[in-house]
């Protein structure tokens, strides 16, 4: 994964505590298509290629302001395709706004999730490799 946690585009940044079964991001800005596919989507479809339920931690950065319509739709689809396999998803500083999408879209997820505040990254961290 040590190509994959080096990957940052516009939007998305792969953390480097990613590893082969937690894919830990952070959102910053407007997140558009090619950085969620390329820094989120390519690397937790590898993950998922080598265990079958994944973890999931999007730290979302003070400088965070969306997304743009189309990585909007691809985010959506990849819950439905992805969101039953997920064993834990931790997201750390969500803004109001997010909260609400993930609580609609709970029941798409197979897994646990739990929201950190923003000083409490290297917790969620820990929460979600374990």
């Amino acid at each position: 994964m040590s190509v994959v946690a080096q990957c940052t585009e516009d939007g998305v940044t792969v953390l480097p505590e990613t590893d082969k079964r937690t894919l830990c991001i952070t959102l910053k800005g407007v997140v558009q298509p090619d950085a969620f596919k390329e820094c989120f989507l390519e690397p937790l479809e590898e993950i998922i290629r080598h265990t079958q339920n994944y973890g999931l931690l999007i730290n979302y950065d003070s400088a965070y302001e969306g997304w743009s319509k189309e990585a909007a739709e691809l985010s959506f689809q990849s819950i439905i395709d992805y969101g039953p396999q997920a064993r834990k998803l931790a997201y750390v500083n969500p803004p109001d706004a997010k909260l609400f999408q993930i609580n609609m879209t709970r029941p798409l997820f197979g897994g646990e999730i739990r929201f950190f505040d923003g000083d409490q990254l290297n917790e969620a961290i820990k929460w979600v490799k374990a």
